[in-house]
């Protein structure tokens, strides 16, 4: 099973991760959003363990490996 963090989850991340939920083989296990309210919606969408929920990169990163691979939705200017 591939594992994929979720950075960001506006519109673009929700449009993308959707996409990739539907995939065999592709789990969403974790996400990085400072919208309490946005960071839920995933936490539901794709039922992320609340340990597996963070609102900043930082926090993420200082958990250690989580994930196989990211999607970044995160505007363009802060790629």
């Amino acid at each position: 099973m591939l594992k994929v963090l979720l950075v960001s989850y506006g519109f673009r991340c929700q449009l993308y991760s959707g996409f990739a939920a539907e995939t065999d083989g592709v789990e969403i296990s974790a996400v990085v959003e400072p919208n309490d309210f946005r960071r839920n919606l995933a936490k539901e969408r794709f039922n992320i363990k609340e340990e597996m929920c963070f609102k900043s990169v930082d926090e993420a990163m200082a958990a250690g490996k989580i994930a196989d691979c990211a999607i970044n939705g995160t505007m363009d200017q802060f790629h």
